[in-house]
């Protein structure tokens, strides 16, 4: 079994041909939202807040849903 990383053309015909099982991917939007949003936070909050965490979701590929 071989898994990808994020939806690309390639990876996309990878999967069709399979040479990939599955690809994992982050919505791209979401991951560059939530990062803008979690730097604010732990600006406002100081240096002694401690680390931020944020839990991200992912969406799952393989060749019978692409």
């Amino acid at each position: 079994m071989a898994v990808g990383y994020e939806l690309f053309d390639e990876t996309r015909a990878a999967l069709i041909d399979g040479t990939l099982s599955m690809v994992i991917s982050h919505p791209m939007e979401t991951f560059a939202r939530e990062t803008i949003r979690t730097l604010i936070k732990a600006k406002k909050a100081g240096a002694d807040a401690g680390a931020q965490r944020v839990a991200l979701g992912f969406e799952i590929y393989t060749p019978e849903n692409v």
